[in-house]
Parts: structure tokens; sequence; C-alpha cells
């Protein structure tokens, strides 16, 4: 109605008529509708602008954030296209003009309903004309798993498909995958419906999730270099580990610590070109024992340290071998919270007081005595020049909590130590190099302390570089 107002002040003027004999009302109504058509100011833009608006409201789905072992964000099975597409004739042939609006999908289906599945990706195969396209697949049985069919058609250019990403996928589609997959760049499986008792992979793609099997894996392609993993027993993830030799990225979350007759490493074996490796690590475990005494990453640049234990050191302790050949090219330590409410263990506290060539150190899921523990490890002590500097080269600190689980006063008080120790010695062995503190709070709101705020004030006075959120919201008082 709003572009009829114009129109409508004037609809007792009278029309020019081809047609005598037509009805004097739908004349004038003739006349409106063309009026107010002319008048749209979405019937002005060309369909090129137009396509460029849809493309940026409506972008391509992150499927990964999903169904990758983050799994941020809420699952979404909205298919804008179709809404668009109704809204005129006009807006139809855009739509299906632009390839790119095309080229992703996520679908959740039942049994009953795979051919709609099926129609559904045969519908964005056409529309994505030959562009790349990600396809995420959630299965819903209600039926004997078995029966269900692929709704991924031997039609289909499998060829297209650069990331797939399947939630208890049945044995159909996982038998399907094959080598035809030649341009796959990620693929995630979780929870497969398959009855075999090892899970065999020949599929070329470079990023592989798993989530959520008992199975063995076997993987036939030597294409992998990024590798995660959840919920898989221990012995597996850490079979994958040894062969999947050109691997660059592998994460390791919560294995299953059942014993399996996987035999275990009993010489070190070496991982050339691995540069970030996450294990949630439980000293009691002999699989994970194995893998610290044994494992070498002449390249690594990332460790994700994860206790889910607090087993002090022993004297012959794996984990002391593992730090012992921890290379000079570590750059990122990023120490993870145990999730069972225990305390670091004393291996955190020997890791960071090695001199280690770490630039980062980040803190995630730690709070109360767990940071302050390892705060305390990071302070300069000048009074006793004798102790080895732990991470000399720290140059940026970054901390992730929740003010559900606040820092306690005297955490604020040792990060105030820690930084005014770091600032010395910077400016003695690197004054050129910058010091940052980063405090992200990933929900609530932290009661800052007087102190700490003047504290930190006069810090950056000094030179340090900080950044504080509050819910991704810069907090007010820097």
């Amino acid at each position: 109605m709003t572009y009829l107002e114009p129109s409508t002040s004037n609809v007792d003027e009278p029309f020019p008529s081809q047609d005598p004999d037509c009805d004097p009302l739908e004349r004038q109504y003739e006349e409106l509708r063309e009026r107010n058509a002319v008048q749209s100011p979405i019937y002005v833009l060309p369909p090129e602008i137009l396509s460029l608006i849809f493309q940026f409201v409506c972008p391509s789905l992150n499927l990964n954030k999903h169904y990758g072992i983050e799994q941020e964000g809420g699952k979404s099975t909205r298919r804008f296209q179709f809404n668009l597409s109704a809204v005129s004739a006009f807006w139809r042939q855009v739509v299906f003009s632009t390839p790119h609006l095309w080229t992703s999908v996520d679908i959740s289906t039942q049994p009953i309903s795979v051919g709609h599945a099926s129609e559904i990706l045969r519908v964005f195969f056409t529309g994505s004309g030959e562009l790349p396209i990600s396809i995420g697949l959630s299965f819903f049985h209600l039926l004997d798993v078995d029966e269900m069919a692929s709704p991924i058609s031997p039609n289909y250019p499998k060829s297209r498909i650069q990331e797939l990403h399947l939630n208890q996928p049945p044995e159909s589609l996982i038998s399907d995958l094959t080598s035809s997959y030649t341009s796959l760049f990620r693929l995630s499986i979780s929870s497969p419906q398959y009855k075999a008792k090892v899970l065999s992979l020949d599929v070329p793609c470079s990023h592989l999730t798993l989530q959520h099997t008992t199975m063995r894996v076997e993987l036939h392609s030597a294409t992998i270099t990024n590798l995660h993993l959840r919920e898989l027993r221990e012995d597996v993830c850490l079979e994958l580990l040894k062969v999947c030799v050109n691997m660059v990225e592998f994460r390791c979350r919560s294995p299953n610590s059942e014993n399996f007759p996987i035999p275990l490493p009993t010489s070190p074996f070496t991982l050339p070109h691995l540069k970030t490796l996450e294990w949630s690590l439980c000293t009691q475990s002999i699989v994970d024992r194995a893998m610290l005494r044994n494992i070498r990453v002449p390249a690594l640049e990332t460790l994700v340290w994860v206790e889910e234990d607090d087993e002090d050191l022993e004297v012959t302790d794996p984990r002391i071998t593992f730090f012992e050949h921890l290379p000079p090219t570590l750059s990122t330590l990023q120490m993870d919270g145990p999730t069972d409410g225990f305390e670091f263990s004393s291996a955190a506290s020997d890791l960071i007081r090695r001199e280690l060539n770490v630039d980062h150190l980040l803190m995630r899921n730690c709070h109360g005595k767990n940071i302050n523990s390892l705060l305390h490890d990071l302070i300069l002590n000048e009074e006793k020049p004798e102790r080895p500097i732990g991470l000399p080269r720290l140059k940026t600190i970054t901390i992730h909590y929740s003010a559900n689980q606040p820092l306690i006063s005297v955490n604020f008080d040792t990060l105030l130590q820690v930084v005014e120790s770091r600032l010395r010695h910077r400016s003695q062995s690197f004054p050129q190099r910058s010091m940052h503190l980063n405090m992200f709070v990933d929900s609530g709101l932290v009661d800052w302390p007087i102190e700490f705020k003047e504290g930190v004030k006069d810090l950056v006075r000094r030179g340090l570089e900080v950044e504080f959120t509050e819910k991704s919201v810069p907090i007010s008082w820097l």
C-alpha cells in the first residue's frame, strides 16, 4: 500500500483508454497497478544489483560450525532461496540466475522423505551452475536403516561437492564415499549407522572430522592434512595420528578410554609437517602415555594442552619426555582448564616454566586457583636471577573465561604482577617488542576491582596494549 498512495490521489482523473468497451473501474484498477509497478524502487533496480543484494544478505551457510568439533551456533535448515523466488516472477528469475545463492544447503531427513531430500539437492545442483557446493545431511532413523537409500543420486555431479557433512548417515551413503568425490575438501561424519566393525574411507579430502563412534577407522588416502576427532576410541585416535604422516593439524577431544587390542607404538614416530596438536590427556591411560613417550613433532607451532586429571609429575613421567622434545618452532601455547573441576597438575607448571619460544599464551576455562597457579609461574623474580625464565619471549597473554566461574581477587593481583614483571623484562631484553593482554568474558559481567582498573591503566601508560571485552563488547573503563 505504500506505493499505491501517490496514485490514489488522482484516482478520479480520467485515464486514456485503448478499449472503449472496457469498464471504467477496470481501466482505473489496471492503471493503478501499472503505476505502482513503475514506482516500486525494487523494480527499478537492475537484476545485477538485486543479485548482489541477495548474496550479501543471504550468505552461504558455514556448515562446519554446526558439524565440526567446535559445534558453534545452531543448525540451520532455512532455505531462503525458495522464499525469495516466491515474491515475484522478477525475483524468481534473479534468484535462479544467481549461482552463488545455491552453493550450500543443510537438510534434515527421515527415511520416508529421502526422495524429497534428493529433489532438494537436485535443485541446488542445478541452481549452482558449475560452482562447488557444500552439503549438510542429518538423518533421523524411524525405520530400518538398511532400507534407506542415499539422497545423493548417482546422476548428481559428485565432483562438484567441496564439503560434505553427515550426521547419522546410513550405510548406503557411507559406502558411496569413494574417490569419485574428486573435489572434496572437507568431510565430517558423526554417529555413522554402520554395522561393520571398521569404518573404511577412501575419499581424497584434506580436512576430515569423525565423531561419536566406537569403530576402528581405516584411511586409504594420503591427502588428509587436518584431522579432528571427538569421542572416538583413544587407541583409534593414536593409530590415526601415527599413520597420517602428511598431517598439519590434529585435534582429539574427549576420547573414549576403554582398552582395545590395537597395538600401541613402542618406538618414536615423527610427524614432520604437524603444526597444531591438541589431545585431551589422561595420564592414567596407557594409550596417552604411549603417545607422549613416542611422538616427535619437529615443526609444531601450536600446542593445546588439555588435562583430564590432576596427576602430578613422576620421575619417569612420559610428560617430561614430551616436553623435552618440544621444538623451537612452538610459538602458541593454549592451556585448557580441566573439565571435571580438577586443578592443573604440576605438569602444567613444569611446561609454563620451560624456556620455550612461545609468543602467545592462551588460557581457556581457567578460573579460581587453576589460573592463579599458572599466572604465578609466569612472574619473573628479579631477586632470583638463577631461576630459568619461563617463556622468555612471551608477547601476548589471552584469557577466555565465563563470569559464572569468576576470577578471585588474588587472580587480578597476580595478573598485574605478571604483566609488570614481563614489561620490565621486555624493556631490557626485547625493547622492540610490545606486550599484549587480552581478556574475553564469554558470558556474564565481571566486577572489576578498582585496584585492578587503576593498575591496568598505569601499565597501558607504560606500553601495555590491552583488549578487554564482555560478551564481545569492549569494556567502558579503558
